[in-house]
């Protein structure tokens, strides 16, 4: 499994309006392409800094979707005020998640990725 972690930096009080943006615009549309595993977003509303990351399947999902990722983050980063501050790609070696309540349904995708990493 792969991911690209995108950081946007902007004034703090339109943290919110980023994460809503997000996901009410921008995972739609990134939930479409093959590879697709998930997106985690992190937030520090102090600092008005979001980090986004999306899994992917593989190191060529990722590449294959690195030139609708620089299109969404511009969009996103005009959209509402933030500015990409860094944008990096990392293999991901260890993904433990322990999901609760209404959450149950993600976790298939959570124990396909154990299982992959296990094989190795």
């Amino acid at each position: 499994m792969f991911a690209r972690v995108t950081t946007l930096e902007g004034p703090p009080e339109q943290t919110d309006e980023a994460l809503r943006h997000v996901r009410e615009r921008v995972l739609p549309r990134i939930q479409q392409y093959d590879g697709y595993n998930g997106f985690i977003a992190l937030g520090h509303r102090r600092a008005g800094r979001i980090l986004g990351i999306t899994l992917w399947e593989s190191e060529q999902a990722l590449r294959s979707t690195a030139g609708e990722a620089n299109r969404l983050r511009r969009e996103t980063a005009e959209a509402v005020g933030q500015g990409i501050a860094n944008v990096e790609n990392y293999e991901v070696p260890l993904l433990e998640l322990r999901l609760i309540g209404g959450q149950q349904e993600e976790k298939g995708i959570i124990e396909a990725a154990r299982d992959k990493l296990s094989s190795r």
